[in-house]
């Protein structure tokens, strides 16, 4: 028995309304691990920036997968340079934590990389 269109599509939807709740799951707890109180000491500079790079670019490339019906692509690139931000003030009151700009840098530069392997892989590929 062949499955319908609408069948077809509310797959499709139910699918993309839980990476769509995952993905912001994941915002939630990247928020929670960044505000907590961690080490005072960071001896390893570059795997903390690797990490902030590393984390900016799934989310943008996730963001910008599950909300490209919803939102244009700047949006999510605004929000999650933004949300990087905020977390680098919010560290700036936090016991054991520092406001940091190559923190931030990193962010950015993860965000914008995802959004070119967004750009030149997937967005011609994804219906």
């Amino acid at each position: 028995m062949k499955r319908g269109f609408s069948a077809t599509m509310r797959k499709y939807f139910g699918l993309m309304e839980m990476m769509r709740i995952s993905w912001l799951l994941l915002l939630g707890i990247i928020f929670w691990q960044a505000v907590t109180p961690g080490p005072a000491d960071v001896t390893q500079v570059v795997n903390d920036k690797l990490g902030h790079f590393l984390v900016f670019f799934v989310m943008a490339v996730w963001g910008l997968v599950v909300w490209r019906s919803t939102y244009p692509e700047y949006k999510v690139v605004v929000f999650l340079v933004l949300f990087g931000i905020v977390i680098e003030c919010v560290q700036y009151f936090v016991p054991m934590r520092s406001f940091s700009i190559p923190d931030w840098g990193a962010d950015i530069v993860g965000v914008l990389f995802g959004l070119f392997l967004y750009e030149r892989l997937w967005k011609k590929r994804i219906p």
